[in-house]
């Protein structure tokens, strides 16, 4: 298992989440702690995270069918 660390960029980064895309905060830092590590790929059923994903180039997993694309 690894246990991703946010980092000292990640605050002005989900800030800046928040203001864009409307997030709310837990929901902006695990964007931006992805966006910051390389992480491609986030698997939610949250609504709120799609034009965020998009906008971000980070594909969103909301179903198994989104896995084989």
């Amino acid at each position: 298992m690894i246990f991703l660390e946010p980092g000292p960029g990640v605050i002005p980064l989900y800030l800046h989440y928040m203001e864009q895309y409307n997030l709310l905060p837990n929901d902006a830092l695990i964007l931006a702690t992805c966006k910051l590590n390389g992480i491609e790929k986030i698997a939610s059923y949250d609504a709120d995270f799609a034009p965020a994903c998009l906008g971000e180039g980070i594909q969103l997993i909301r179903s198994v069918s989104d896995i084989a694309s």
